[in-house]
């Protein structure tokens, strides 16, 4: 028994099927995670490396390479790339498409294994990571209030951090602008000479002092008691008391040679908020986390945190990737319901019968339910890709259904009972159908083989395949199935154009009839039908006398359209205007975060003047990218958003032409302002030009030649390398033959330079269950220029 035939012989059986269908395609349509893109699975791997204080060429020698070296005998890697920064290395592994990136990354790890004990043993250990768009903040909240910074940190850090990060779906919440408390002793180079005494020496004193140590247990009778020595510091004013031992005998007070301070850390980020001084918020989702129920939730949680937080204090949701999902989602819909709508009423247009089309516009929404059940049993979410082939699969959803329902009806008009038209109407042509099904979806196959882009539109292809597959099944079940209970031959059939069915023209024969509105209307369309295939008619007949005329003008159009691709232009993506934009500011390597501080208020001024503004971030000292190579005092980036589109009369590019032409303006800074590429993140620029050679001086030389050239190309702008400015170094060189007589090698200089300029973290002084540090450092008013670097004083132990 064949299918069709089956669901007319069983109508009961096929419709419980169905009902079953659509409502386990509603619970799969709930269940579907919604994002703006599928979920890549790039084939790139990250490993990163910080080392404090290192140039970029020794943080190259010392780290990168031997990394590089190592992680080349990884399997399946297509290039690797480096980027060596001040304190940091970031080495980028691009691997074969097909690789399992999670075999990838544990080959990584064990190779960076072999290799640890070489490499510095100051470095902090090598992060391995997998690229990934998920590792963008989905949130970034500002977070301000008439409270200074160190308050307003607290707050972040104690309460909204750790509510957050109970969130389901949050993978983390990172604070960053404000400032930490901290206990600082400042000490003064010539009291510490005079008593004879090192920075060292403080800083082991401390930690030796401020201790809990369990000394064992003792018996008392019946019982057993822990003996604890207690010598933690309950307060700042025992630092201050603290005896430090003389090398001559007897003890001095700490305050005596130092000045011990409750303050705060030196702020190198700023961070704004419609230029009110705020601490940023960013929060981050899991990998297999829904971006738009986690930023639902989040935003529950914020409306619950504003109950308890002071009334004084404001969270603002700056940026929220899910606000650009939903309108890109909803576009998609809205453009799906008007196919629909449309493709109904073409329908109904050309076939003229209400049930005709009724049985049709069922068909539509109960395969689209259908869809979404594969659609979850193939692991997708419904993403703008994933909605666009289901638009694109509607209109071609409805061909089947069309092509067997027409052929029932013509069974109908040539006498044949509900039943059978259907039986016979479906089973002729039911091959053809499932063929002409198969030969599209076999189109969308090549898909799933092309690289990158079907990291993008594989999932497209399977929607629009398991859309194909839902329609044709309604096609042979429900269609019959309905056919034979609801669909009714009747004056305005559709056969051969006429309104009156062919059997009842002799009856109906010299008679007058008077025909309503609606079927004069019907009438009328088919005549107008009639015409249009008479005309049909002749074009095919004077095509088929004149062949060579029609075979050399279908080349003609074929070789005219190939020659238009030029003008038409092609984009991987296409263009969003979601007005979201960032500003990276650079001034010169060395610049103090006070004059970056100057100069992206200028650049603020300018954002603020202009009548889109909406909002906008600004971090200063911190550098853009996922990757952050932590504090850099000459950069900052700002993230801002225009107002809805409808609401400008400007587009995103000409606001933000606009804003380039004042910024240039700027003396000394690198200003380069993007619109928010939301596809990719924005991890790259449009075009790459990639250059390698042995000689790092021809490179530089050879890389500025190329961007002055392709300066010049028309449409290119910020063009720019990756060969950053040098950073301004003062190298102090020991001279050996005079340190080996003292007993002093470079280890103790330079740590003895690192505790003088940045402090030392000696020890953390806890108060009401916070943690404190407390950080040794040169005064700061003997630690200003070289020459109180030079007048330093660095103990012998000789």
């Amino acid at each position: 028994m064949k299918l069709s035939d089956f669901a007319v012989r069983r109508p009961v059986t096929i419709a419980m099927i169905f009902l079953l269908i659509v409502l386990l395609g509603l619970v799969s349509m709930n269940k579907l995670n919604l994002d703006l893109f599928p979920e890549l699975d790039l084939p790139l791997a990250l490993a990163i490396t910080s080392y404090e204080n290192v140039g970029p060429e020794e943080m190259e020698e010392l780290v990168t390479r031997p990394l590089e070296s190592a992680l080349g005998t990884v399997n399946g890697i297509k290039s690797i790339n480096s980027i060596s920064r001040q304190g940091s290395s970031l080495v980028v592994l691009e691997f074969s498409w097909g690789t399992d990136m999670n075999f990838a990354i544990n080959q990584m790890r064990e190779k960076i294994d072999l290799i640890s004990s070489f490499l510095p043993a100051d470095a902090d250990k090598t992060m391995i990571l997998k690229l990934d768009p998920n590792m963008m903040p989905i949130i970034v909240i500002g977070f301000s209030g008439d409270y200074d910074l160190v308050d307003l940190d607290k707050l972040a850090t104690d309460v909204i951090q750790p509510r957050l990060e109970r969130v389901e779906g949050v993978a983390s919440v990172t604070v960053s602008g404000g400032v930490k408390r901290e206990i600082r002793i400042s000490a003064v180079p010539q009291r510490l000479q005079a008593y004879g005494l090192s920075l060292e020496q403080i800083i082991a004193q401390l930690r030796m002092e401020n201790r809990d140590v369990s000394a064992g247990a003792i018996e008392e009778g019946l019982k057993e008691q822990i003996v604890r020595v207690v010598g933690a510091f309950e307060s700042v004013q025992e630092i201050e008391d603290l005896q430090i031992p003389l090398s001559s005998g007897g003890y001095v007070r700490r305050a005596e040679i130092a000045r011990v301070e409750d303050t705060f850390t030196d702020k190198k980020e700023f961070v704004y908020m419609d230029g009110e001084p705020s601490v940023q918020i960013a929060v981050q989702k899991q990998t297999d986390a829904n971006t738009v129920k986690v930023s639902e939730a989040v935003r529950v949680a914020i409306a619950d945190l504003e109950k308890d937080l002071p009334q004084k204090s404001t969270i603002n949701i700056g940026f929220d990737q899910a606000e650009y999902i939903n309108l890109a989602l909803d576009q998609v819909k809205e453009n799906a319901y008007i196919g629909a709508g449309l493709a109904v009423l073409i329908l109904f247009l050309f076939l003229r019968n209400l049930r005709s089309t009724l049985i049709i516009g069922l068909a539509i929404p109960i395969a689209i339910i259908a869809t979404f059940i594969l659609m979850f049993f193939a692991g997708l979410t419904l993403n703008i890709i994933t909605l666009g082939g289901l638009a694109l699969g509607i209109g071609m959803m409805v061909d089947c259904s069309i092509v067997i329902l027409e052929n029932i009806y013509r069974y109908r008009q040539n006498g044949y009972s509900k039943i059978a038209a259907a039986r016979e109407g479906a089973t002729e042509v039911s091959l053809a159908v499932t063929a002409s099904t198969l030969t599209t979806i076999v189109v969308f196959l090549p898909i799933v083989y092309v690289g990158l882009a079907s990291q993008i539109f594989r999932p497209m292809a399977w929607t629009v395949s398991f859309a194909l597959l839902a329609s044709l099944v309604v096609a042979l079940t429900l269609v019959p199935m309905l056919s034979s209970k609801i669909l009714r031959v009747d004056a305005l059939g559709v056969a051969n154009g006429s309104s009156v069915p062919a059997g009842n023209k002799a009856e109906q024969k010299g008679k007058k009839k008077k025909f309503k509105p609606k079927e004069k209307l019907f009438t009328t369309w088919g005549n107008f039908l009639t015409a249009l295939d008479e005309l049909y008619r002749r074009i095919l007949g004077w095509s088929i006398q004149h062949r060579k005329t029609v075979v050399f003008l279908t080349l003609g159009l074929f070789i005219m359209s190939i020659a238009v691709i030029p003008l038409v232009g092609m984009e991987f993506l296409p263009q969003q205007d979601s007005g979201e934009y960032t500003v990276n500011i650079s001034l010169p390597n060395g610049t103090a975060v006070r004059e970056t501080q100057r100069v992206t208020k200028i650049v603020e001024q300018y954002i603020e003047e202009m009548p889109e503004h909406e909002w906008a971030i600004y971090a200063v000292g911190l550098e853009a990218g996922m990757i952050s190579s932590g504090s850099t005092p000459e950069k900052a980036i700002i993230r801002g958003k225009l107002t809805e589109k409808r609401e400008r009369t400007r587009s995103l590019n000409q606001v933000l032409d606009d804003l380039r032409n004042k910024c240039a303006s700027i003396p000394g800074a690198k200003i380069e302002i993007n619109a928010l590429d939301v596809a990719m993140g924005g991890l790259q620029s449009p075009i790459e030009i990639g250059l390698t050679g042995d000689n790092l001086e021809v490179l530089e030389m050879l890389a500025q030649t190329i961007a002055t050239r392709v300066k010049e190309v028309e449409g290119a702008r910020e063009v720019k390398t990756s060969i950053e400015d040098a950073r301004p170094e003062v190298h102090l060189k020991l001279q050996r033959k005079k340190a080996e007589q003292y007993g002093i090698n470079t280890t103790q200089l330079s740590s003895l330079l690192s505790t003088a300029i940045n402090g030392t973290t000696a020890t953390r002084y806890r108060e009401k269950g916070e943690e404190i540090d407390v950080r040794i450092v040169l005064d700061e008013q003997y630690r200003r220029n070289i020459n109180d670097l030079e007048s330093l004083m660095i103990s012998s132990p000789y």
